[in-house]
């Protein structure tokens, strides 16, 4: 599979593929909209791990779930494979050259799992814009909201100016 073109935002959850509606700004917001989506393009990706990591947990809080406890093995897991879908300009789960989830966890050191999943996005313009793309499917609202999960990573990789996210969820044995 080749990139999306560009401009089209994509998502794949548990074989959900989903293609965001557009975001207008409102009537009349000008040049106040266009430098507050210009200063959410120069986020870095800490920024986005961080602003994605803090709306998970509210969203899970809003839906009585405990917050996720940020996992540096997730953390590494989901920002390999997100350097891997940026350098193969691909967006998926498993690519061609690469383990699936369940390796890659355990390759990062997420040893004793009970439960693993998994949420990818690629090419929105902000994180609220990701966010919102992952409530708005099925598959990837279901693992926000699952409160069985316990841990998260979040790896952020740019190219070309566009962001390939990964958020891997886990829950160990005990």
């Amino acid at each position: 599979m080749t990139k999306p073109p560009l401009g089209l935002a994509m998502l794949l959850g548990l074989l959900c593929l989903v293609t965001p509606a557009a975001h207008a700004a409102p009537a009349g917001s000008g040049d106040t909209a266009v430098s507050a989506r210009a200063s959410y393009l120069t986020l870095g990706t800490a920024d986005w791990e961080n602003r994605l990591f803090a709306r998970t947990n509210a969203r899970r809080a809003a839906h009585g779930c405990r917050p996720l406890h940020l996992d540096s093995a997730l953390t590494l897991a989901a920002r390999r494979h997100s350097s891997m879908m940026s350098s193969e300009s691909e967006l998926s789960h498993r690519l061609a050259d690469e383990t699936g989830l369940v390796e890659r966890a355990v390759s990062a050191g997420y040893t004793h799992w009970r439960l693993l999943a998994e949420n990818l996005a690629w090419g929105q313009s902000t994180p609220r814009e990701a966010f919102h793309d992952w409530v708005q499917s099925p598959g990837h609202r279901a693992n926000l909201d699952n409160c069985r999960l316990r841990d998260v990573g979040i790896g952020v990789v740019f190219s070309g100016g566009r962001p390939w996210v990964t958020q891997d969820f886990g829950r160990h044995l005990s």
